[in-house]
């Protein structure tokens, strides 16, 4: 039971991480982030900056929008086939 039990937890966290980052490739440039001063990194905070970072990050996201439906597709697959 202890396998089954930290299986189920590897799995859950796979798809915790997979709807964070569903929600990270949705936010839209022009009508979200720019609102918050989010859009383009900040040349004066330097690269070390948190903010700067998390901006890196959501334009990394955006360009995994391809795999990310693919990984969708397979996720929800499994968990018709398999229950989840």
């Amino acid at each position: 039971t202890f396998v089954r039990f930290f299986m189920f937890t590897l799995w859950s966290l796979f798809k915790a991480g997979l709807l964070a980052t569903n929600a990270v490739a949705i936010l839209n440039k022009e009508r979200f982030l720019m609102s918050y001063d989010w859009a383009e990194p900040d040349p004066t905070l330097g690269a070390a900056n948190i903010k700067n970072q998390a901006i890196g990050l959501i334009n990394a996201v955006g360009y995994l929008r391809g795999p990310l439906i693919a990984i969708n597709i397979l996720t929800c697959s499994f968990e018709m086939l398999f229950g989840g």
